[in-house]
């Protein structure tokens, strides 16, 4: 079955000559205008929350809960593998990085792909590497992630967990302090996740048929920008 999903999941790019199952739209990556953000915990004061400028070396990364999507994310990874492989597709799911390393290296991604799940917007991890996803100009694609016995991430309750106040919850007291020590505030964490959720979500779920699962795949894949000088 495996081998009949990465024969359905052929994208032409630069990285591969396989012809392509759905057209696929190479566009240049555009840089993020700097963005200034006013929270508590700068006392009111304008902070230009800016990310550090790094070369561009990944093709991909994958942000997620490994609470929730380690087998998804796995799968993800695998076929983009299979899919770009000459790209550098940063994994994870095999080695443990401190959470300094992991900004370190969303920052170098062209492409970072978001799997929405219950606890995403939970970990002090995964909302660090979205807010340095964002920052850095990095193409964000949403993916909401299902699976028979596991909550969704559910866009109508966070969407009024913002509006009510009630992320502040979302994190304990140590978690909410690891992210001012990256420079993040509550009034920042309540953007990403706004922007985030703009997003049309791909909807993906290793439960499908061998079909279904190809072309949810394949539907991922084709929102990835590929850099034009490659």
């Amino acid at each position: 079955m495996e081998a009949m999903v990465w024969m359905e999941l052929t994208v032409t790019n630069s990285w591969s000559g396989s012809q392509p199952r759905v057209p696929f739209i190479s566009r240049p990556l555009l840089p993020r205008a700097p963005e200034t953000s006013v929270g508590a915990a700068t006392g009111g004061v304008a902070r230009m929350s800016v990310a550090r400028k790094l070369p561009k070396r990944y093709l991909l990364f994958f942000s997620y809960a490994q609470k929730d999507t380690v087998a998804e994310t796995s799968r993800l990874c695998d076929a983009a593998t299979q899919q770009f492989p000459k790209a550098k597709i940063f994994r994870d799911m095999d080695v443990s990085f401190k959470l300094s390393e992991l900004v370190h290296h969303v920052q170098q991604a062209h492409n970072v792909v978001v799997l929405l799940s219950e606890n995403y917007p939970k970990r002090h991890f995964t909302l660090v590497e979205l807010h340095f996803a964002l920052k850095s100009g990095a193409n964000v694609c949403a993916v909401r992630v299902t699976r028979p016995g596991m909550e969704s991430f559910d866009f109508d309750v966070v969407s009024a967990d913002i509006e009510s106040g009630k992320v502040k919850d979302y994190l304990d007291k140590k978690g909410w302090g690891i992210l001012r020590e990256h420079g993040i505030t509550e009034e920042d964490v309540c953007r990403d996740l706004k922007t985030v959720m703009d997003i049309v979500a791909v909807p993906f779920s290793c439960a499908n048929t061998t079909g279904v699962l190809a072309a949810q795949i394949a539907d991922i894949f084709h929102g990835i920008e590929v850099p034009s000088d490659e």
